[in-house]
């Protein structure tokens, strides 16, 4: 994918265009662009919009594919990526900094100096995730040594042979499973290519972590003391434990538990999850362990995006 911004006849950046630096590539073309129109086999008009800086990038990828039909998607990428005209209009804008160039793209050719870059799940902190990283020097490189860690652990060797979990051999992705660190927003990924006749390449990654809420499973519920009334959390980066259940049955095994038993006998107690500022399912249990939930109610709403259960609670029983 290569998302483009629109220009205007003086490099600037149009006013209705979307841009950023990191989620957009590159600019091209899109005000006052002169098309047909599909009144009648000669109707003509002027339109403003990326809709009309898209096409201008699709048709240098299809022009280079007439030139090199032999070349990768990534070879396609990089030749109309790697060759954009710098513009001040989208310095820091987009990721190239310029616009879109036919004529450089048609004609820039390998330099020996090895390009790469990192594909990645989203990464939980503490748990595997399998990583793959591209190397090309305009088109993919193969038989590349490749060792990449992140920073503080020690480096792994990432294989292009089609062997789990890599998923295909000789295309110039390596591959490898990296246990992420347990804390922290980001984790900076340390990578150090390789490959006969290319220049040494050395790279960090930042990438973004998740880490599970500290009540993710249920040994680690949270437990509420006498008198609480109200507790806060949240379920982003959660996950479901093997064989916990699902109650109700729509909820999306994003979990997070607490724990409470009540000091007194009450004839009823109510819990929700009134105030959420998302949608949530609520269910109750008796037990200890996992293995040996009882079921006591399950709701997904009870108006609105909120839950809502009133139950017969016991003295001492959590």
């Amino acid at each position: 994918m290569i998302a483009v911004a629109a220009i205007d006849r003086s490099g600037n950046l149009a006013g209705f265009s979307s841009y950023g630096a990191t989620t957009v590539d590159i600019g091209a073309p899109g005000v006052s662009i002169f098309s047909s129109t599909s009144s009648s086999n000669s109707s003509y008009g002027s339109f403003g919009g990326t809709s009309m800086a898209t096409p201008h990038v699709a048709g240098v990828a299809a022009l280079l594919r007439s030139l090199y039909p032999g070349a990768s998607i990534s070879e396609l990428r990089t030749r109309v990526l790697s060759t954009a005209v710098p513009l001040a209009s989208l310095n820091g804008r987009v990721a190239t900094g310029g616009m879109v160039n036919a004529g450089e793209a048609m004609d820039v050719a390998a330099d020996g100096i090895l390009e790469l870059a990192v594909a990645a799940p989203t990464l939980r902190g503490g748990e595997p995730g399998t990583l793959a990283i591209r190397v090309s020097d305009l088109a993919p490189v193969t038989g590349a040594t490749v060792t990449a860690g992140f920073t503080g652990q020690p480096t792994t060797a990432f294989l292009d042979n089609g062997l789990a979990p890599d998923t295909s051999a000789a295309d110039g992705v390596y591959t490898a499973t990296l246990t992420a660190p347990e804390e922290g927003a980001t984790v900076t990924l340390e990578v150090t290519a390789s490959a006969p006749g290319k220049g040494n390449a050395q790279q960090d990654f930042e990438l973004p972590l998740l880490i599970p809420p500290a009540n993710d499973d249920f040994a680690d519920r949270v437990a509420l003391g006498p008198g609480t009334t109200t507790t806060g959390g949240t379920n982003r980066a959660a996950t479901a434990e093997t064989g916990e259940p699902r109650q109700p049955t729509v909820a999306g095994g994003k979990s997070v538990w607490w724990s409470w038993s009540p000091a007194d006998q009450l004839e009823t107690a109510t819990i929700s999850t009134n105030g959420s500022d998302f949608d949530t399912t609520l269910a109750v249990y008796t037990g200890t362990a996992l293995s040996g939930l009882t079921l006591i109610a399950a709701t997904d709403d009870s108006g609105g995006r909120q839950s809502s259960v009133t139950f017969t609670p016991v003295s001492g029983q959590e």
